[in-house]
C-alpha cells in the first residue's frame, strides 16, 4: 500500500489514550501553533477522561498517551494528569483538552522532519481549519457545571 501524506499526517497527530490499567479507553488528536509557546494540546471527547464514559460521574486523575515515535510504527507512553476545566460533562458538547509539554511530545514524535514541503503544507492548512474549529469553540459560553 502506498502512503498518502494524508495517512502520514493522521498517523503523526493521532494518539491513543489508556487508563491506568493499560486499557485503551479512546484516541485523541495533536495540536500546536506557535502562539502555544512550550505546549501542546491533544483535542478528544471527554467521556474518554471518564471512568464510567458519558455518565460524566467518575474522573479520571490520570490518562496515559500514546504518541507515535518518529519513523517508526512503535509509540511512547506519557502520563498526564486530567484537568476538569478543561472538559464538558455533557453529551451534546462531548469535548475536552489536555494539555501537554512541547518538549516532551517533541522527544518522541519530529513530525516536521516526515513531510516534503508539499505535504508540510497540507499539514498548515489542516492546522488553520482546527484553529478556526477552536475560535468557533471560543466564542461559545462554556457552562461546565
Amino acid at each position: 500500500m502506498i502512503e498518502t501524506a494524508l495517512d502520514k499526517i493522521i498517523s503523526k497527530i493521532t494518539v491513543r489514550l489508556k487508563n491506568v490499567n493499560n486499557d485503551y479507553i479512546g484516541s485523541g488528536v495533536l495540536y500546536y501553533q506557535e502562539n502555544f509557546k512550550e505546549k501542546v494540546y491533544v483535542l478528544t471527547a471527554s467521556h474518554c477522561l471518564f471512568k464510567d464514559g458519558d455518565k460524566f460521574l467518575d474522573q479520571s486523575d490520570e490518562i496515559f498517551i500514546d504518541i507515535s515515535k518518529s519513523n517508526s510504527i512503535e509509540y511512547e507512553t506519557i502520563s498526564v494528569q486530567v484537568n476538569s476545566d478543561l472538559l464538558f460533562t455533557d453529551t451534546t458538547k462531548d469535548v475536552a483538552v489536555l494539555i501537554l509539554d512541547k518538549k516532551e511530545v517533541e522527544n518522541i514524535n519530529e513530525i516536521k522532519d516526515e513531510f516534503n514541503d508539499a505535504e508540510w503544507e497540507e499539514v498548515i492548512t489542516r492546522a488553520k481549519l482546527t484553529q478556526d474549529w477552536l475560535n468557533m469553540l471560543n466564542k461559545v459560553k462554556i457552562e461546565n457545571k
